[in-house]
């Protein structure tokens, strides 16, 4: 491959990673990529399994003193960079918790989950309210559940031992029911838990526990390491804990108000997916043909996308002087066939970047990506009185919504720069919205960051087309 196509392929690769900012911003994110089914242990696993876990318990304390804690209290320093952050905690043994996160000058950050929803509230992220939770805090301690294991992992399984710091560790296989399966590290030794390592977005998050401490007769780590990608992220010190405090059921739940704002924000943004011919509609499957056009690069793509529910897609790319590109998923396997750079299959990333593409600008996961929202007002944008929401993700990533306050249509995005990320500040456009089966959708999609323009236009939609499985299956032939 010569200079010249090099360079002219950078800048093709430029542009439609600035058209589907939706899907690389969020690690984490699948959409409708399944989780991987953990593999059951077998008789034999399945008894070596609970004696790890046995010894584990008695290195606590045992059964009988774990059963008599009822809720543990922390007070937690947390240290990310130079900085100093402190968390209070409570956790209850049935899962309940509720945190109080002072992160100095950005004021504090209160959250947690009543059994049913979780929920996080701060004046300066947003406040939400969702379904279930996230997963257990990093901070966690174990101890409260640590007899709940079969109900919180009811797939479990024996790994071969490792070796961590010269300490022979048996490894356990833990899978929550719809999740991807952890890696759970103790010491045959004296049986304590070492190590967790959670999958986190294509990544893995390592947590350490050690500085192990008796308090009211069971054994607490006062230090948890959080590592990711090479680096240490975040190191929990545990200052105070007081187990058997006096709580009050409100204070795992959210407030009134704050279901009420919830509500009507989760609201608007349902309208919007809903009204979105492609997102939210009712049509099985839908054929669009549309352009990408780089006013930096002036190169222009043209791209026909098939798109059949529930989340099977085929892009057709085809860029003047590089020829064809088809990208697909079939409901298992993502993949490539370009006609310079041959067949691939796609790794997480480039899966998700697959799936944000499709949508065009319409993405059906809006309320998803965003739990996090706060209501800023309700000014004019371009003739429209709409409504403007600051939305952020739990990774930290945030924008400036507008909707139109009567149509619920998406007009505009302002993204904030991201440097964790490597998100750059960014603006979208949405415009020239037309009726598309019981639907609508922008015709126009205008991308500005970092002095550049990218526009990607529609040019005609079809609804229902008859779409085989065979269509998004791998195309391997590279001739």
């Amino acid at each position: 491959m010569n200079l010249l196509t090099r360079a002219k392929m950078r800048a093709v690769t430029s542009s439609l990673t600035l058209v589907v900012w939706f899907g690389i911003l969020l690690p984490g994110f699948t959409g409708c990529v399944s989780a991987p089914q953990p593999l059951a242990p077998g008789v034999a696993g399945a008894q070596q399994v609970r004696e790890v876990l046995g010894r584990w318990i008695e290195a606590q304390g045992g059964q009988r003193r774990l059963a008599a804690i009822q809720n543990v209290q922390c007070l937690v320093r947390a240290e990310e960079g130079v900085g100093h952050n402190f968390v209070r905690s409570i956790e209850l043994a049935d899962g309940r918790y509720r945190y109080d996160l002072m992160i100095g000058a950005e004021g504090s950050i209160s959250g947690g989950y009543d059994g049913q929803r979780g929920w996080q509230d701060s004046g300066a992220w947003g406040s939400g309210v969702y379904p279930g939770q996230r997963g257990d805090p990093f901070w966690s301690v174990w101890s409260l559940r640590a007899l709940q294991m079969e109900n919180i992992y009811p797939n479990r399984r024996l790994l071969p031992d490792e070796n961590i710091d010269g300490r022979v560790c048996a490894v356990l296989g833990l899978t929550p029911e719809g999740k991807a399966e952890e890696r759970w590290y103790f010491d045959r030794q004296n049986g304590q838990l070492l190590r967790v390592i959670k999958p986190a977005g294509g990544e893995e998050s390592v947590l350490t526990y050690s500085d192990y401490r008796t308090v009211s007769r069971i054994k607490i780590p006062f230090v948890v390491k959080v590592t990711g990608r090479g680096k240490t992220l975040v190191v929990y010190q545990r200052l105070s804990i007081k187990t058997n405090v006096a709580v009050k059921p409100a204070d795992f739940s959210p407030t009134e108000s704050m279901l009420r704002q919830a509500e009507e924000l989760d609201n608007l943004l349902k309208r919007s997916v809903d009204g979105g011919a492609l997102a939210g509609g009712e049509s099985k499957s839908s054929l669009v043909h549309a352009t990408i056009s780089s006013a930096t690069s002036g190169i222009k793509t043209d791209l026909m996308v098939h798109h059949r529910k529930p989340g099977l897609v085929l892009v057709e790319k085809d860029s003047a002087g590089f020829g064809r590109t088809s990208s697909g998923y079939d409901g298992v396997t993502g993949w490539e066939n370009s006609e310079i750079l041959g067949f691939h299959l796609l790794k997480e990333g480039e899966l998700n970047d697959l799936m944000a593409l499709s949508w065009l600008g319409a993405d059906p996961h809006l309320r998803e990506r965003f739990p996090l929202r706060s209501k800023m007002g309700e000014p004019t944008l371009a003739g429209r009185k709409v409504i403007k929401l600051r939305m952020r993700t739990f990774s930290g990533l945030s924008g400036r919504f507008y909707f139109d306050k009567e149509t619920a249509w998406l007009l505009r995005v302002e993204m904030e720069e991201n440097l964790p990320a490597g998100v750059q500040a960014m603006r979208v456009e949405y415009s020239d919205h037309r009726a598309v089966g019981a639907g609508n959708m922008p015709f126009s999609v205008r991308y500005e960051s970092g002095g550049s323009e990218t526009v990607i236009t529609c040019n005609s939609v079809e609804l229902d087309v008859e779409m085989p499985d065979s269509l998004f299956r791998p195309r391997t032939e590279t001739d």
